[in-house]
């Protein structure tokens, strides 16, 4: 009797596990990965270097940074085309959401705007293309700024391309007012003020007094959109999303107006900056304005 229970326990297990094992293999195809993977749902960091980053498990766990040679958490590295000789074409791109690097939802499963544009480019030129995306999500012009000044030198790329233009919104908020925020990073000042910033993995906090309604989005970009806590604030935030009438008859105010122009003005300059030290660099620098 023990002996056939013994034997009818090990027939259920591996029955088990069989399933298991094929119900994981079905799962674990790429396009099921891709979803999974690129969705947006990033882990923002602390950088020393330049405010704001990607952590490194995203970076290893990315699809869209598969292929990348970079060994650094700022940026991919991918060349393009087959050609033996080396005197590739580098191009470094710039950019938020639409052009990050580890892509999204919005920007591409299957590479983002960069890879089309370096696979499109290699052929039409007949060249090796190496393009070094350093876009991230939530980044204004200003870190854009930022970032250039950081690797410029580093990589020496022949082209700098800027896709921007859309988080200039991010400068209407009340964190901008004070001119001393000019190149803040959103993400780090919303971290401040919720009393989180996490580098290297872990939680620097000098206070746990969020508030929920101003905070909900920073705490979400810090904790990711996984964490117990980020979840049980959303479900106590509500939103009050005008229809569509509405916001068509809304007319700004003045100080709305302002701040719009402010921001567009930090915008310019931000421009002129980044095209005059890409001069001084004998490098050239090309921006497009994202609606």
């Amino acid at each position: 009797l023990n002996l056939v229970f013994l034997i009818f326990i090990f027939s259920i297990i591996e029955v088990i596990s069989f399933f298991l094992i094929k119900s994981s293999n079905d799962s674990f195809t790429r396009e099921n990965i891709i979803n999974d993977k690129v969705r947006g749902d990033w882990n923002i960091e602390f950088h020393p270097g330049v405010g704001i980053s990607h952590a490194l498990k995203d970076f290893k766990n990315s699809p869209n940074s598969e292929s990348s040679i970079s060994k650094n958490i700022l940026f991919t590295e991918k060349v393009y085309g087959n050609k033996a000789k080396k005197d590739d074409l580098k191009i470094l791109t710039l950019g938020g959401s639409t052009t990050d690097a580890l892509g999204n939802h919005f920007s591409g499963n299957e590479g983002t705007w960069p890879d089309h544009l370096g696979l499109k480019l290699s052929k039409k030129l007949n060249q090796n293309i190496r393009i070094y995306n350093a876009g991230v999500g939530a980044a204004t012009s200003s870190q854009e700024s930022i970032r250039l000044f950081t690797l410029l030198n580093y990589l020496s790329p022949d082209y700098i391309l800027s896709l921007n233009g859309i988080n200039e919104l991010y400068f209407l908020d009340d964190d901008y007012i004070d001119p001393n925020n000019y190149y803040a990073s959103r993400t780090i000042l919303g971290g401040l003020k919720a009393g989180y910033i996490i580098y290297q993995g872990k939680n620097y906090a000098s206070s746990l007094k969020p508030t929920i309604n101003k905070n909900i989005n920073y705490l979400r970009l810090f904790l990711g959109k996984n964490s117990n806590i980020y979840f049980l604030l959303s479900k106590i935030k509500r939103y009050n999303s005008p229809n569509l009438e509405n916001s068509l008859n809304y007319k700004l105010d003045k100080l709305t107006t302002n701040k719009i122009h402010k921001a567009a003005s930090y915008w310019e300059n931000n421009i002129i900056n980044i095209y005059n030290i890409s001069k001084l660099k004998n490098r050239n620098y090309f921006v497009i304005l994202q609606p």
